[in-house]
């Protein structure tokens, strides 16, 4: 029996909600092909599930001291893979995965470790660093500029990570202006024109002077073709912006959606620039009413809000309705809906943004609030309890505030017995946070 055999009777037990037999056929197809993708989605899907049900294991993992004492590395894919058939939530062995998989050289092993570890975790800038080289290997360009993006933004002074998206940068750029076809990096050096410009595009942060001087040249590129591509305009809209000319910027790129109207990307930019003055503005009437809180600054900071609510809305139905696969346009979406007010609608989009492992965690905290807020209190502990579970150890801040919002909801919903067994879990790490002690103290008596 093949891996093709073996994923068709793992879906089929997974539709008969048989997460249990899933599993193990899912083991057993990593075993014969250690490098199928689609056998890590489905696995990983029916672990999760299967851990939904807190059912019991039909064979034993080897934990993470046993899989790090595997030497081979298709062995260790095994073990690891075992260990997470009880465990989908242990990211360090989804990291073994990923370094055993690198080490086989199964690239699609490699990835898929990684990228579920640094889902796991997205303030863990290895797991991005490793992700980024694994995409790399197997000529994914974009997505690995990506996940280095993701490890810059955890550690902006990581010198590997920022010189590897500058690389891939350059990469790209090469690709799409069509560079690739040379024959040589030597053809390339000859043509100083395309050197130059080169050179320009990437770099990101310019002196006042050279600013100045790239504005200038790119308008004459643009007086001399009118019609020039919407890179260049992108590019001028680069550097208005960081000349502080946001509105000269949102005209470039206004010019460039109509030369490339598929460009969603685009649209989205442009999109965010019209939202960014009323941001803006939104923030200052804030900080004036927490100066003085008067009738004026109360009204004034209500009409912001309204403006900002409803252009927030507008935008946000546009690119769901243009990308409505999009789970990060959906959570947007949702959350502009719950400042509105429109609790059905904004439980809607959380409803679809949860299944995002990025957004997963806060859309049961949203959800939550939704339900909160229509007094359905059981099913907000319901959303908050599933997002504790992504925290089996209150190691960080996130974590003692998911479990402190729990007992919260226990707290008032009448569960007294099930709030100090919340409250007690955070006392026993950190008997200081916020006043979980008074809470400990008040409940037992």
């Amino acid at each position: 029996m093949g891996v093709a055999d073996f994923k068709a009777k793992a879906r089929d037990a997974f539709k008969r909600k048989n997460y249990d037999l899933a599993v193990e056929i899912y083991v057993e197809a990593i075993q014969l092909d250690p490098d199928d993708a689609e056998t890590y989605e489905g696995f990983l899907q029916a672990a999760d599930k299967r851990r939904e049900g807190k059912g019991k294991s039909m064979f034993g993992g080897m934990g993470r001291l046993g899989i790090a004492s595997v030497r081979d590395p298709v062995k260790k894919i095994v073990a690891a893979a075992r260990h997470l058939a009880k465990n989908p939530a242990d990211k360090d062995a989804w990291f073994a995965l990923g370094e055993a998989g690198e080490a086989a050289g199964l690239l699609n092993a490699a990835q898929f470790g990684f990228k579920t570890a640094a889902k796991l975790d997205p303030e863990d800038n290895g797991a991005w660093k490793r992700l980024g080289a694994a995409l790399y290997r197997q000529g994914k360009i974009k997505e690995a500029s990506d996940a280095y993006g993701e490890a810059v933004r955890i550690d902006a002074k990581d010198q590997e990570a920022l010189k590897m998206r500058k690389n891939l940068a350059a990469e790209a750029a090469l690709k799409m202006g069509g560079y690739e076809s040379a024959k040589s990096s030597r053809d390339l050096i000859k043509d100083k024109e395309v050197a130059g410009r080169l050179e320009r595009d990437q770099r990101l942060q310019l002196t006042e002077q050279d600013a100045t001087d790239e504005v200038a040249r790119l308008r004459a590129d643009i007086d001399k073709n009118p019609a020039a591509s919407a890179r260049t305009r992108q590019r001028l809209a680069d550097v208005l912006q960081q000349k502080g000319d946001v509105a000269g910027a949102l005209r470039e790129l206004e010019e460039a959606v109509k030369l490339d109207p598929a460009n969603f990307d685009l649209s989205v930019r442009v999109g965010d620039l019209r939202l960014e003055p009323l941001e803006r503005a939104f923030v200052a009437a804030r900080d004036a009413y927490r100066a003085a809180q008067t009738a004026e600054t109360e009204q004034a900071l209500a009409a912001a809000r309204s403006r900002l609510v409803d252009a927030r809305m507008t935008e946000y139905s546009r690119r769901v309705r243009e990308h409505p696969t999009d789970l990060n346009e959906r959570h947007r979406l949702g959350l502009v809906l719950l400042m509105a007010g429109r609790l059905d609608e904004a439980i809607g989009e959380f409803q679809k943004s949860v299944q995002d492992p990025r957004k997963k965690v806060e859309a049961l905290l949203r959800l939550a609030d939704c339900f909160e807020k229509k007094s359905l209190l059981d099913l907000a502990v319901k959303q908050v309890a599933k997002a504790a579970e992504d925290f089996p150890s209150l190691a960080n801040e996130k974590a003692k505030e998911i479990v402190y919002r729990l007992a919260e909801l226990h707290e008032r919903r009448g569960d007294k017995p099930e709030a100090l067994r919340e409250f007690t879990r955070i006392y026993e790490v950190d008997i200081s946070y916020r006043d979980v002690s008074a809470k400990v103290a008040a409940l037992q008596s």
